[in-house]
């Protein structure tokens, strides 16, 4: 009897689509945009452009990243990045792109989600080759699963594609297979060639029982053992299968049969296929949404391909979703692939696989521009690379760049970047010697490839090399402020920290810094910086200047503390494993270690899974800790393992903390690692466990940590004091006191005030204090509720939750409301007024009221879409100021030239009248032509 295997499609589907929830194929309803932002087109190569796109709509923001690729150059190519010599692999999209050679690339196909490996869902097609295909995609209806082709004419399209694949021996099926090289849990038979591996060695580390059939020449020459590892031939195949199906059909084959694949396909001839790579459901049809296939419903993060009508484009988009932004249902996605070019469109895999990277010109490394809502890149089967297919040629222009966002601090030298571009917009580095540079400062210099600029405003650098010139403008601003990536400093001896810095520039504008930052340490023994990292030497408290162009900043360092070693060695302590049924282990006795004093080993046996494991030593009865330590302490004897190191300990109020003594345990013999204690702890704690951990294990895996010497650290307590860092010195906050020139007007603003009492006493600003301070101003206007009569004579103009956008003279107030956090969760149809209503203006002075601080927004993008716009306004000649009045504080904040100010209210709301806000200020703001200018004034 031979032994058949039947795969249906349901069989088929459960099997591979397990990804898949609340599958649909009808349309959804889509929410209008209300208002976009589209970032600036950037060059990638010449025929790739990128884009960012920020949406507003009525259920929230959604990001959108574009990549746009011209399939008529012909130097500019599409094709599948699978894994190189690993096949089935799953690896980051990064990795694969540069494995395979791209400059830019989405996510593809979808695939298993289950261990280290899977396989893709659809068709792969490179090169005019067939590397993968699977039995069971789109039989029945043919309908499930699109998949993107370039046909050998170079014509684009989506299609949906059925394979028969048969394997006969002396023309007899005794074998059912499933797939051409597609490696599943290896259930079912699948035959493999020299596409996919040269050996079977890979995959003979996975799978313990599988047999091989050997088919050179049309001939069985070679029928293997369980587990034994064969050669791929180069004329031929391989038949892979495990024990169950080599008990059943081995009995029919024997070495000398003829052999044979029967492959055919219904709806794509592959013989006409110079690319392919699969997806999910069909999005538009000729301009329609015509959605047909699978897909998951709801909104989600969605990578989609788009086909242009002329076909001479292909789209690639990547929605960000699951974060702050909202992603896109079906329905959305369709009408946002048309939006951007797309005539016919279809779903890639989305959710947590939704990637985007590229390869920006003058880059050496992939960005991944969108925001994968894992937090960080999935694995996934495959992608969708972009390729640039021209030999590197001859420079024939030339690129300058300086730090990042081309802004230069004046006194302040970087290092230039000059480089050639070839014909095809890729990086060609020049011939230092024969390079030259000039500029139009007058007292700017170079120097061994830096510049030291001296003049604000604009500075043009040129380049002259082997008979070419490029140049480029750069903008140089004072520094201001100085900002490093953290607010104190909290190590052990030993340990490490990199710095990073930005600088704000007079315009409140905020720009990365990469070199230039000069360093002190008081006292000096306490750390040394180098190469921008930090490292702690000896224990103490004290700070670290940070100092550039004549600004500094201070950074509290608090290195290292006092050890106090815990009964963790008298402690009654077992083993425990996680998952119980995959981690097994055991504790050794307590012994002597070299090096150490005495130790316990924490020896751990893995499984093979895609799975975290983790191996645990349990304190059986927590270890309590008097004080307020600062970290917990421990010699470890490491095996270089490359797992994560961590403790838990329980706080005051009976919560499980977790905390790191290391990442990644790279070393081999004894080190001391520490494990920081938050500052916001809970006091006293207990130590709990201390254990090891990973993602995963890609083989069984046997493995002894020794642990010893386990302490509490406690911080050496002193008093050091620490110098005030510089601060931001707005040239339009100006003394005010005295009455305006001819020709100019004041606005006298304040926060939330009311005329009450506390305890039955007036407060100290009253009624006609705050009145006598708005004095003069022809506007009131009051950026909350009040019961201030305030400027007698004057207008008034109220804050309330009715957008609104009024003229005064030569300056115009704008209502707008966040009550509900931000302006797209109260009413987003506002965004459709704010660009609008301010370009439009006649006049250049603009003050925006809104009941919500516009820093505190949530999601904080939203204020980064507010300020991005206003930005643009302001670079289009307005001059813009945005009041509130939320808590008490009063505080200015300059962004990129736009100002916040945040009016505090009178009272504190503290007790059942509320306490006298002492901070409370009244802000004047002087009209003078098409400036602004302003003081902000106390009461008393």
């Amino acid at each position: 009897m031979r032994a058949l295997v039947r795969l249906s499609r349901a069989v088929f589907l459960g099997l591979l689509m397990s990804v898949f929830v609340n599958l649909s194929a009808f349309a959804e309803e889509k929410t209008p945009v209300i208002f976009e932002y589209r970032g600036e087109p950037r060059e990638i190569v010449r025929g790739v452009t990128y884009q960012k796109v920020r949406q507003v709509t009525q259920a929230g923001l959604r990001d959108i990243f574009i990549t746009t690729v011209d399939i008529t150059n012909p130097n500019i190519a599409l094709g599948p990045a699978e894994s190189v010599g690993d096949y089935g692999r799953k690896k980051p999209l990064t990795q694969l792109l540069s494995e395979n050679g791209a400059i830019a690339g989405v996510n593809a196909d979808f695939f298993g989600m289950a261990g280290n490996y899977s396989l893709s869902f659809g068709p792969v097609v490179r090169d005019g080759r067939l590397i993968s295909v699977s039995k069971g995609t789109n039989d029945g209806d043919g309908h499930d699963m699109a998949a993107f082709f370039i046909s050998d004419d170079d014509s684009p399209f989506i299609s949906f594609v059925h394979a028969e694949i048969e394997f006969l021996n002396d023309n007899k099926r005794n074998l059912n297979v499933l797939s051409i090289n597609k490696v599943t849990d290896m259930k079912y038979p699948i035959i493999l060639n020299r596409r996919a591996m040269s050996d079977t060695a890979a995959l003979d580390s996975r799978f313990d029982d599988l047999y091989k059939l050997v088919v050179e020449g049309n001939v069985i020459t070679y029928i293997s053992q369980a587990g034994e590892t064969v050669e791929v031939p180069e004329n031929g195949y391989l038949v892979v299968m495990d024990k169950a199906n080599a008990d059943a059909a081995l009995k029919y084959f024997a070495a000398g049969q003829g052999a044979a694949i029967s492959f055919k396909t219904v709806g794509i001839d592959f013989e006409r296929i110079k690319t392919a790579v699969g997806g999910g459901a069909r999005i538009l049809a000729n301009g329609d949404f015509a959605p047909m296939g699978v897909s998951i419903s709801g909104r989600q993060p969605r990578t989609a391909l788009g086909i242009s009508q002329d076909k001479k484009k292909i789209i690639l988009v990547a929605v960000d979703g699951r974060t702050h932004s909202i992603g896109a249902n079906p329905e959305e996605l369709g009408d946002i692939m048309k939006r951007f070019g797309a005539y016919n469109a279809m779903n890639l895999d989305g959710g947590g696989s939704t990637t985007m990277a590229l390869k920006f010109q003058g880059d050496t490394g992939y960005s991944v521009v969108n925001r994968p809502s894992d937090g960080a890149q999935r694995r996934v089967i495959n992608g969708l690379g972009v390729f640039n297919t021209a030999p590197l040629g001859n420079p024939v222009e030339i690129e300058i760049s300086a730090g990042r966002g081309g802004v230069l601090y004046r006194n302040q030298p970087v290092k230039l970047d000059v480089y050639g571009l070839d014909e095809y917009g890729r990086r060609v580095e020049l011939a230092l010697d024969d390079l030259s540079l000039a500029d139009d400062d007058e007292h700017g210099f170079f120097k061994n490839g830096v510049f030291y600029p001296s003049t604000f405003g604009d500075i043009t650098i040129e380049a002259r090399a082997g008979g070419l010139s490029g140049s480029r403008k750069f903008v140089c601003r004072e520094l201001q402020e100085l900002h490093a990536n953290v607010s104190e400093i909290r190590l052990m001896e030993g340990e490490s920290l990199a710095l990073s810095f930005s600088g704000v520039d007079q315009l409140g504008a905020e720009n990365p810094i990469d070199s230039g930052v000069a360093f002190a340490i008081a006292p000096p023994n306490l750390g040394a910086v180098e190469n921008g990292v930090f490292t702690a030497k000896e224990p103490g408290n004290g700070y670290m200047e940070c100092s550039m162009a004549g600004v500094s900043a201070y950074i509290p360092i608090f290195s290292g503390g006092l050890a106090v070693p815990l009964p963790a060695e008298s402690a009654r302590v077992s083993f425990d494993g996680y998952p119980k049924d995959v981690v097994t282990g055991w504790l050794s006795e307590l012994h002597p270690k070299e090096g150490y004093g005495t130790a316990r080993d924490l020896n751990y046996n893995l499984k093979n899974k895609d799975v975290t494991q983790a191996a645990y030593l349990v304190f059986d009865e927590p270890l309590g800790i008097a004080g307020e330590p600062s970290a917990i302490r421990a010699d470890v004897f490491g095996n270089n393992s490359g797992m994560w190191l961590r403790a838990k300990f329980q706080d005051a109020k009976g919560e499980i903390q977790i905390i790191d003594f290391t990442g990644e345990i790279n070393w081999e013999g004894k080190r001391t690692v520490n494990a920081l204690i938050p500052k916001d702890t809970a006091y006293p704690v207990a130590l709990t466990r201390i254990y090891v951990v990973t993602s995963g294990s890609d083989g069984n895996v046997s493995g002894q940590v020794s642990i010893g010497a386990v302490s509490a650290v406690y911080p050496i307590l002193t008093d050091v004091p620490v110098p005030k860092s510089s601060e931001y010195k707005d040239n339009r906050r100006v003394d005010l006191s005295a009455a305006p020139a001819e020709e100019s007007w004041d606005i006298a603003a304040i926060g939330s005030a009311y005329a009450k009492t506390q305890d039955g006493k007036p407060p100290a600003a009253t009624d006609g204090a705050i009145s006598e301070k708005m004095k003069g101003a022809e506007i009131a206007l009051y950026a909350a509720d009040t019961t201030i009569s305030g400027a007698v004579g004057a207008s008034v103009h109220r804050h309330n939750t009715d957008y609104s956008f009024k003229i005064y003279k030569n300056a115009a107030v704008m209502n707008l409301c966040a009550e509900k956090g931000s302006f797209t969760k109260t009413a987003p149809w506002q965004w459709a007024s704010i660009d609008a209503d301010i370009k439009n203006s006649p006049v250049k002075n603009i003050i925006i009221t809104t009941d919500k601080n516009p820093l505190n927004m949530s999601p904080r993008q939203e204020f980064d879409l507010f300020n991005d716009e206003l930005v643009k306004l302001r670079e289009a000649g307005k001059n813009i100021f945005v009041l509130s009045s939320e808590g008490t504080g009063t505080a200015v904040t300059v962004r990129d030239g736009v100002r916040y100010v945040n009016l505090g209210s009178l009272f504190a709301p503290e007790g059942d009248g509320g306490v006298y806000n002492e901070n409370f200020r009244v802000l004047r703001i002087r009209v003078a032509g098409d400036d602004m200018y302003y003081d902000l004034k106390p009461v008393n």
